[in-house]
């Protein structure tokens, strides 16, 4: 629901001349970032799954919905893994160079303690909007869902790996920290989207807690949640203050 709200209320207005940079992290089969190519003729889409299948799927998505290979890019990865300096040299590659390796953490390095890591010089302030659905099903939800989801979705796209699965807000505390760093600054200058968020992150029950973990880091403004059609918190907007 929140992709036609974002693809028809918040992008059809821009310049069709200019390049609009859109991330589809945890991007699964890539209905997300399909959908926003194929209804955004300016936007150029890389859709980033730590699922080999997922990224394989969302790229033949895309061709079968006439969307070329310039337009439309899948990459593996954990997060924001193979943007970061520790896994690609900074300076090294660009946006334009598909070659770059973006495979996710081997099991050793997932199951040891994060480092802290940065965003790769050739990486930063790229984007002009990250679209997210992370894992966000807490772990005691997971066993009461119902079999029509847990036959179709991996436990690793529904709830996350095993040490971000024991810190239930860490995918969002890590977006909202490197997200930030990813997308082009001084959009209050642009007209044409100086009201439109550059960041949309699909959300659970958690939704309200996601949203003061943004506001109060300082990094995003105009945060807001919104309700789907049961009336439920579905889907997070904000605007980096960068």
């Amino acid at each position: 629901m929140w992709t036609e709200w974002l693809v028809r209320d918040c992008l059809g207005g821009l310049d069709p001349a200019r390049p609009f940079h859109v991330l589809d992290l945890c991007c699964g089969t890539g209905c997300v970032g399909v959908a926003i190519a194929k209804k955004v003729p300016p936007a150029r889409v890389w859709g980033v799954d730590i699922l080999p299948e997922a990224v394989q799927m969302s790229q033949e998505n895309a061709r079968q919905n006439g969307i070329p290979d310039t337009r439309y890019t899948a990459l593996q990865s954990d997060f924001f893994a193979c943007f970061m300096a520790t896994e690609i040299k900074a300076g090294e590659g660009s946006l334009g160079d598909t070659s770059v390796p973006c495979e996710g953490p081997t099991k050793d390095r997932a199951d040891s303690q994060p480092r802290k890591m940065q965003i790769a010089d050739a990486y930063r302030h790229s984007f002009d909007l990250i679209v997210c659905n992370p894992p966000y099903v807490l772990p005691a939800q997971y066993d009461a869902l119902p079999l029509t989801i847990k036959r179709w979705e991996s436990r690793l796209a529904l709830v996350g790996d095993a040490r971000r699965e024991s810190k239930q807000y860490l995918y969002f505390k890590e977006l909202c920290e490197y997200g930030v760093e990813m997308l082009k600054p001084g959009r209050s200058n642009d007209t044409a989207l100086r009201e439109v968020p550059n960041l949309v992150v699909e959300v659970g029950l958690q939704a309200e807690v996601v949203a003061s973990l943004m506001e109060m880091s300082k990094l995003w403004e105009n945060v807001k949640v919104h309700l789907d059609y049961a009336q439920q918190p579905r889907w997070i907007t904000a605007t980096s203050t960068h």
